[in-house]
């Protein structure tokens, strides 16, 4: 069986200062480890949230015309894509709360536990009515958070950890060397225990390590979005 399987990182970015409410959202998409497309989009007076949760939308929309391009023999049998996001609430979104929120639905008008309007629902409808529902699609969540590690222990080794990610399906021979501390210290060990409560999955260091640096790609992609537009 021919599988086709991507990966969709996304996040947002926001700033605040008194009336000033800006936010940006940014995605991008792996195959193999290979980064086919990614983007940013600004909203002037938008929320972190809502920037979050447009982050889903748009990657996914971008990944939508690029499997209409795709030869049918790798979709007869969907599509597989994985997406990590760090913003937890717009993962147990997509994972459960989105079908619940629609069961109570009132006047088409979605409504939380709480009996509150449930905030920037359009986006959450349409993402539920494309891509969620959409037999063309396996989709999984996972919560992910690059903001609990300390960057300054692996900077020096970002090159070669990202060429063995990106060259190790083609060379079984080829290993990582970095040093230990990368996965011993406590930041790293917080990270590992937090994507274990969030996403129930026991991860090993070396993947956690490579989903943390695209994490932190697209984070740092909404950052530079929001400065450029706010500069």
């Amino acid at each position: 069986m021919i599988k086709l399987k991507l990966e969709l990182f996304t996040d947002g970015s926001s700033f605040i200062d008194g009336d000033i409410r800006s936010s940006a959202s940014s995605f991008a998409v792996y195959i193999s480890d290979r980064m086919i497309k990614q983007g940013t989009e600004f909203y002037e007076k938008g929320t972190n949230n809502l920037a979050e949760a447009s982050a889903i939308l748009i990657g996914m929309n971008e990944i939508d015309k690029m499997v209409d391009r795709v030869d049918e023999k790798f979709k007869e049998n969907g599509v597989y894509i994985d997406v990590y996001a760090d913003s937890l609430n717009t993962v147990e979104t997509c994972r459960d709360w989105i079908y619940k929120w629609l069961k109570r639905a009132r006047k088409g008008v979605l409504y939380n536990s709480s009996g509150e309007v449930v905030s920037n629902q359009e986006i959450f409808k349409e993402i539920h009515k494309n891509y969620l529902t959409n037999d063309k699609f396996i989709m999984k969540f996972y919560h992910i958070n690059s903001h609990k590690i300390d960057l300054k222990l692996y900077s020096d080794y970002l090159k070669d950890i990202k060429y063995y990610f990106v060259n190790r399906h083609k060379d079984p021979d080829l290993t990582l060397d970095i040093p230990e501390d990368i996965y011993t210290n406590k930041k790293f060990k917080e990270a590992k225990e937090t994507f274990y409560k969030k996403n129930k999955i026991i991860i090993q260091n070396e993947e956690l390590l490579r989903l943390l640096i695209y994490n932190k790609h697209v984070d740092k992609l909404a950052g530079d979005c929001l400065d450029e537009n706010l500069a």
